[in-house]
């Protein structure tokens, strides 16, 4: 649990994340005030069997100025005649906050929608896709066995499809596989419950219809409709023992703007000799974390804290457009075991609690 061995970062979100921010922020405007004055061309071109090469360079220019990382895709909804213009961080965490910032400034244009992820499609599997040199492939033919562990709170797949034994190169593999999951569930599902991902050859034995993922994958989410936490427990470098307290399953997909991340150092004078909290250190501890919830939420979210060699590390992250920083500040000051800290830090990727996933 590396984040007790370290000391708490002071120096906060730097000029040039500040910077950088403002720049797609900025970006982002730039988008919407043009795509304004072309988005009923674009819908045109679109029912005429899709944008011109230019347009379609056009979009990306705009999209990249925003991040280069991002990608973008228009999808023609024929009865009725709708279009959704989805920009999409892809795989890349560090970007989400990007993208729903871009879906959230989008004017209201009749009959189009924007989102920030691709969306379940399942109508997409009767389509044929042209792959490994014009070959006509269904992806309807897609067949998985999924696993539930629920240790993970998550579903690893096998995919196979009638065609993979025949594919030299494992690229139009994935690729298929990649645009099931996606197709059937959704990129936010399929990040929020998809584990391991394989690649089969061979029809597995469990093996049942692409078509019927959604449901299994629906009983594990009914499972954690309702709030949970993890007790977690380790020992640190020095080989003292650490308890962390984790909400479980710890998603970044369901906080997309929570890109900065505020350490609470709580230290404490009362304590085992193990150096946890005695009994009523844990009550005081209990209050400030009631008060603190109340005060944060839903504008940031505590994810976990961990309590090692006297002192609690609280973390919390918040939108950083819409801090609360200095809410969590002065409840800090009032902590009258030890001098608290506070440090906040941009942390799209939530790289900071990575060693508190499960």
């Amino acid at each position: 649990m590396g984040l007790l061995g370290r000391k708490a970062d002071k120096s906060g979100t730097g000029r040039s994340d500040q910077r950088d921010l403002g720049r797609a922020l900025a970006a982002i405007t730039a988008f919407w005030a043009w795509w304004s004055t072309v988005y009923e061309q674009v819908a045109t071109e679109a029912a005429a069997g899709g944008p011109s090469p230019e347009r379609i360079a056009e979009v990306t220019e705009h999209v990249a100025a925003i991040s280069k990382g991002l990608e973008w895709e228009l999808r023609r909804r024929p009865d009725p005649a709708t279009y959704q213009l989805v920009v999409t961080a892809g795989d890349i965490a560090e970007l989400r906050s990007l993208a729903r910032r871009w879906a959230q400034a989008a004017p209201d244009h009749p009959g189009w929608s924007y989102l920030s992820a691709r969306p379940a499609f399942p109508a997409a599997l009767d389509s044929t896709l042209a792959i490994d040199g014009g070959r006509q492939v269904s992806p309807a033919e897609a067949e998985v066995a999924a696993r539930v562990d629920q240790r993970r709170a998550v579903v690893d797949v096998v995919v196979y499809h009638p065609v993979f034994g025949d594919l030299v190169d494992a690229q139009p593999r994935e690729q298929i596989a990649t645009l099931v999951l996606d197709w059937l569930l959704g990129e936010d599902d399929v990040e929020r419950w998809i584990g391991q991902v394989e690649i089969a050859t061979d029809r597995p034995l469990d093996s049942i219809p692409a078509g019927s993922l959604p449901s299994v994958v629906e009983q594990v989410a009914a499972m954690y409709a309702e709030p949970r936490w993890a007790l977690l427990s380790g020992n640190t470098a020095t080989g003292l023992p650490v308890v962390a307290t984790v909400r479980f399953p710890l998603r970044r997909v369901d906080y997309p703007l929570a890109d900065e991340h505020v350490a609470v150092v709580l230290p404490y004078r009362d304590r085992t000799e193990q150096r946890l909290p005695s009994e009523d250190t844990l009550e005081a501890l209990r209050e400030f974390e009631e008060r603190l919830i109340a005060a944060v939420e839903p504008a940031a979210v505590l994810v976990a804290h961990e309590t090692a060699n006297g002192r609690r590390i609280m973390h919390i992250y918040q939108d950083i457009t819409a801090p609360v920083a200095d809410t969590v500040g002065e409840l800090a000051r009032e902590w009258r075991h030890g001098r608290a800290k506070v440090a906040a830090t941009l942390d799209p990727a939530w790289a900071n609690v990575a060693h508190l996933r499960t």
